[in-house]
């Protein structure tokens, strides 16, 4: 699959949500992700943008992760990852 496929089945798995996603990235993020046996692992992250069409009741990861829309700022302000942050930020003076 592409970097825009996956990033479109992940959107459905955690979050429920459909849509046209773009098929390029608008931007990428790095962090250090850790694993259940405490190692860490550099990752790094393509963005797409995702024009959702459908936000369904029932999805995978239902029961795993809770759905909460915010600004770019908003989330920007509530994320661990440094990166991440600076691109939200970025994607909110747009």
């Amino acid at each position: 699959m592409s970097g825009a496929e996956t990033a479109a089945l992940e959107a459905f798995e955690e979050a429920g949500l459909v849509g046209d996603i773009a098929p390029d990235a608008m931007g990428v993020f790095r962090y250090r992700k850790r694993l259940p046996d405490g190692a860490l692992v550099k990752c790094e992250v393509d963005v797409f943008a995702l024009r959702v069409a459908e936000v369904l009741d029932d999805w995978p990861e239902r029961t795993q992760r809770r759905r909460q829309w915010f600004t770019f700022a908003e989330a920007a302000a509530l994320v661990e990852e440094e990166d991440l942050a600076a691109l939200l930020l970025r994607l909110a003076a747009a």
